[in-house]
């Protein structure tokens, strides 16, 4: 009698953790909607959705950051003792585009937003 040969095991290949599977730092209108979106998200990270509608899965499920009024700016501003001109280098901005916001004679964009909600959150040493 022969002793019988085990056949080696195919070589497996690691897998990365999943996006999905880290904090994410996105703030969803409610759980179902994170739900909603993760499972979106899924289904486009095998090609099943096609951008457009995944950025349609985005509008409808990610809560917009918050608005950022004048006075907001200013006390941001204040809060780290910065001149209009340092304040917009430190968010590549210029300082007339400071001096609009805090006037109130623009608002700032959605990515704007987030980065002076970063820029609140962390200081300016974050942003060096």
């Amino acid at each position: 009698m022969t002793p019988v040969r085990k056949s080696p095991k195919p070589a497996t290949k690691a897998v990365p953790p999943r996006a999905s599977a880290k904090k994410s730092s996105r703030r969803y209108k409610s759980m179902v909607f994170e739900a909603l979106h993760r499972s979106a998200s899924a289904l486009h990270d095998v090609g099943a959705l096609d951008p457009q509608t995944m950025r349609n899965f985005d509008i409808a499920c990610i809560e917009p950051p918050a608005d950022w009024d004048k006075k907001k700016i200013q006390r941001l501003r204040h809060r780290f003792s910065m001149s209009q001109p340092v304040f917009a280098a430190y968010l590549n901005s210029t300082p007339s585009t400071i001096a609009q916001w805090e006037s109130g004679a623009k608002r700032p964009s959605n990515i704007a937003a987030k980065l002076l909600h970063v820029f609140a959150k962390h200081g300016p040493e974050f942003l060096r």
